[in-house]
């Protein structure tokens, strides 16, 4: 996915000004989200924003992009910091790339074109990216990490880890199987079994992404957001964030 095929600002976001205040204040101090709510919320629409949230890609960053976008022939220069958004069905494989990259996570791919500290890349073809590398500098979008395998987050811990500028995670689930526990706008028809084995997935996924902030998005009808004013923009979001951080 490109990040020219959605809109970019925060301002499309109308009645979660709480969630999306509290996404920006850990996207900014570089911590991954978890964003949970019903279905129809705009958690999507959220996680789509957070790259506007970023300052812009430097030429090390558009240089080292450029390189791992070739190698999967798409020979583009990038201009904004990448989103990914992977399919649950992902293999560890499409997700993480081939096993060369997992040894070598930490080595830049821009070939000496850029003046900077990481040109450790061996002469050696470079292999098909992962979308883990392909989001890097960027947003890696899990949605509805629950139903993503456990040993895929797994494989993607570990190449995350291990990675030089890793992509921020950004994660989804909805709070119960049908989705609408707590909702105003449906009835949630949940067992409370159901309830607490769907609970158990999602935490267990959660624990391969340690240190995401789970940030809850409200329920409300599609009817009742488009009758709200505008959010904040992007821009308005970063310095209103930026205002808060304390002055030493």
């Amino acid at each position: 996915m490109k990040p020219s095929d959605f809109a970019s600002d925060f301002s499309d976001i109308r009645g979660q000004d709480a969630a999306v205040l509290d996404v920006a204040r850990s996207v900014i101090a570089g911590v991954g989200v978890h964003l949970v709510g019903p279905p129809g919320v705009g958690k999507i629409m959220i996680a789509r924003r957070v790259p506007s949230l970023l300052p812009p890609l430097d030429d090390h960053a558009r240089a080292w992009l450029s390189a791992e976008y070739l190698g999967i022939g798409m020979p583009v220069r990038p201009t904004e910091r990448p989103f990914r958004a992977p399919h649950h069905t992902v293999s560890s494989a499409a997700l993480v790339g081939s096993s060369w990259i997992a040894r070598d996570l930490d080595v830049c791919r821009c070939r000496g074109r850029v003046a900077h500290q990481f040109h450790d890349l061996p002469r050696l073809p470079v292999p098909r990216a992962g979308e883990l590398q392909l989001a890097r500098f960027g947003v890696l979008l899990l949605d509805e990490v629950h139903d993503f395998a456990l040993a895929t987050l797994d494989a993607l811990c570990e190449a995350r880890y291990r990675m030089h500028c890793a992509p921020l995670i950004i994660a989804t689930s909805i709070p119960c199987p049908c989705g609408w526990l707590g909702s105003d706008v449906r009835r949630c028809e949940c067992s409370a079994l159901a309830r607490e084995r769907f609970d158990h997935r999602v935490r267990a996924a959660l624990a391969r992404l340690p240190g995401l902030d789970t940030v809850p998005v409200i329920s409300q009808s599609i009817a009742d957001a488009r009758a709200l004013p505008p959010g904040r923009t992007s821009a308005e979001l970063r310095e209103a964030v930026l205002a808060e951080a304390p002055r030493g």
